[in-house]
């Protein structure tokens, strides 16, 4: 019997960039949130691309759900969770080597 195919969730390409206007409002009004940010950990934020630095914001400083995030960025929650996971493996990485950097 032939398989049948899946046509409610259709594969979804995931680009670097983010899917929608930065401008928007419902991304303005997520970025109004005041957190600050240790300052070491501020300067390595931003240095990520804009679309994981926005995923990071949204979820991890701002607090917002993977679905409310997801729904921000016009993509699906398990796309966003890969960005997010993207932006924190980075940031880890630069946080690693600017350690090491300062030990020599």
């Amino acid at each position: 019997m032939p398989r049948k195919q899946n046509h409610e969730h259709p594969t979804e390409k995931v680009s670097a960039q983010p899917h929608f206007d930065q401008t928007a409002p419902e991304i303005q009004s997520y970025g109004t949130v005041s957190h600050s940010l240790p300052l070491g950990l501020e300067e390595h934020v931003r240095q990520l691309p804009p679309a994981l630095q926005t995923a990071f914001r949204l979820r991890g400083v701002n607090g917002l759900s993977d679905a409310e995030s997801s729904k921000a960025f016009g993509i699906r929650a398990n796309a966003f969770r890969s960005r997010l996971l993207r932006a924190r493996r980075k940031l880890v990485c630069g946080l690693k080597q600017a350690a090491t950097a300062r030990r020599h």
